[in-house]
């Protein structure tokens, strides 16, 4: 079966949702610039600098992503 498997350590990088009426210009894809000039903040409301979180929750939503289907998969997926 496919997708069973993640990484044994949680990603640090941060995933954004945002409200796109506020967002100025993209950073990267992990992190915004927002207009009138604010601060991103996580789900408890903390402030989030750059595109990592060292201490990531997931309380609220959690996004799983994976490299590829299976092992089996993933030649295929890079050819």
């Amino acid at each position: 079966m496919a997708y069973r498997q993640r990484a044994e350590k949680t990603n640090q990088h941060v995933k954004s949702s945002i409200r796109p009426w506020r967002a100025a210009q993209c950073r990267n894809s992990h992190s915004w610039f927002y207009f009138p000039v604010g601060v991103p903040v996580d789900e408890h409301g903390r402030p989030l600098y750059g595109s990592l979180r060292m201490d990531p929750t997931a309380e609220v939503a959690w996004i799983s992503h994976y490299y590829a289907r299976s092992e089996e998969d993933y030649p295929k997926k890079v050819a």
